[in-house]
């Protein structure tokens, strides 16, 4: 029994004693491993979520686009989406929509508005307008109404800064139409800066409206208000401008010797087709913050022009209109200026790199500069049809020279 007892108390000596903690060396390798694996983790979600502030950006735009044809197939009306620049990036400063001095950052002379989207709304030809009435005016020899004749030096040569169309003729002016009408209500849908004017039928026949503005005959008499349209009307126009009823010096555009009063137009007669205003109830929405739609890399070739694969009504100037709109006809497809282009590619990227005016490509030789992943949304504008894609590897660039050409293929994510 003694014996046992001993050889106990030597086998429990012989067994090591349970540790409490860890010794320094396995607390710094257990550390080490912690800041290791967080660091993985960190970068891991980074990117995760990087990518995917861009494929919701892209989510959201093939969203709008094709909502807004949707809803253009329920109303029976063109519906469409518009698009605008960031106002951060504008060289208006002081937002008189003129280039003054000190605005002009780039040096190539003219109002740079930017070139990333970040906001839309749905958009809506409203119902055309047939309120109150007129009288088509001529205006060809009227010397006081040198707004609507280009020939403003009077020796006809179409001088610099006379076309005021672009349409590379000396015009001698428009018809116009003035009278009750009350054409300032309908003021803000009536520019006629842009490249979509508005159109007007009167006796069957369509005629686009090319200015509008107040004249008064020879500098004195009553203030009209008028709208220009182009072509040359159709049937009888007034010669009454002052509105006295006798025919006056300069009057006799037609030099028949009377006084031609011209065809009235009475409320309910013409159709006044308005341009496209932001649907009721609707506000501009912001795609999701760093996001952007980078117009000046929507090209296919990284030596290709600027905007290659966007409308040229969008850039009439070489600048970026501030408000871009797309317009869906009720059978899905689009309409206007647009529709010529077969295929619009919108390029969502990051603002950090769209910034730095990085093609979306990180090519041989260059430094690798694009930090974010890319995405092209493509509209077919003949069918309407909107898809999102991934914009192609290094590999596939140089053998295609198309970044869009996953898109072009009909491949999407």
């Amino acid at each position: 029994m003694t014996t046992s007892r001993r050889h106990d108390r030597r086998m429990r000596g012989r067994i090591p004693r349970s540790r409490s903690a860890f010794t320094l060396v396995e607390m710094l390798v257990v550390i080490t491993i912690l800041l290791v694996m967080m660091g993985v983790t960190v970068a891991v979600i980074n990117v995760s979520a990087e990518g995917e502030r861009i494929r919701s950006g892209a989510s959201q735009v093939q969203s709008y686009l094709a909502g807004a044809r949707d809803r253009a197939a329920f109303a029976g009306r063109p519906c469409g989406v518009r698009l605008f620049l960031d106002p951060l990036g504008s060289e208006d400063i002081n937002g008189n929509s003129q280039l003054d001095n000190g605005e002009d950052a780039n040096g190539n002379n003219l109002l740079d508005l930017g070139h990333l989207v970040t906001s839309m709304v749905y958009i809506q030809v409203p119902d055309d307008w047939q309120q109150g009435s007129f009288t088509v005016t001529s205006h060809q020899g009227d010397a006081s109404s040198s707004l609507l004749i280009e020939d403003v030096k009077f020796n006809g040569v179409l001088d610099p800064g006379e076309d005021s169309d672009g349409d590379g003729q000396l015009d001698s002016g428009e018809d116009t139409l003035t009278g009750t009408t009350d054409w300032r209500s309908i003021d803000l849908l009536l520019n006629t800066n842009l490249l979509r004017k508005p159109r007007i039928m009167i006796q069957g026949h369509w005629y686009t409206v090319w200015a509008k503005g107040d004249w008064t005959y020879q500098n004195n008499g009553p203030v009209h208000r008028y709208l220009a349209i182009r072509p040359r009307f159709r049937g009888s126009m007034g010669e009454d401008f002052n509105n006295n009823g006798v025919l006056d010096q300069g009057e006799d555009i037609n030099g028949n010797g009377e006084l031609d009063q011209g065809t009235r137009v009475g409320e309910g007669e013409y159709r006044l087709r308005l341009q496209p205003a932001v649907m009721p109830g609707q506000e501009p929405v912001l795609l999701p913050a760093g996001v952007a739609v980078d117009l000046d890399q929507c090209r296919r070739r990284h030596d290709a022009a600027f905007a290659e694969t966007l409308p040229k009504s969008w850039y009439p100037a070489n600048t970026y209109l501030p408000a871009l709109d797309i317009l869906f006809s009720p059978n899905g497809t689009v309409v206007g200026p647009e529709a010529s282009k077969g295929v619009i590619h919108l390029l969502v990227n990051d603002i950090a790199d769209s910034t730095q005016k990085l093609f979306p490509i990180d090519l041989p030789g260059a430094a690798a500069l694009n930090q974010s992943d890319k995405r092209v949304v493509s509209l077919f504008t003949r069918t309407g049809y909107v898809t999102t894609s991934e914009i192609v590897s290094l590999p596939e660039y140089l053998g295609t020279k198309n970044q869009f050409y996953y898109a072009e293929r009909g491949e999407t994510e």
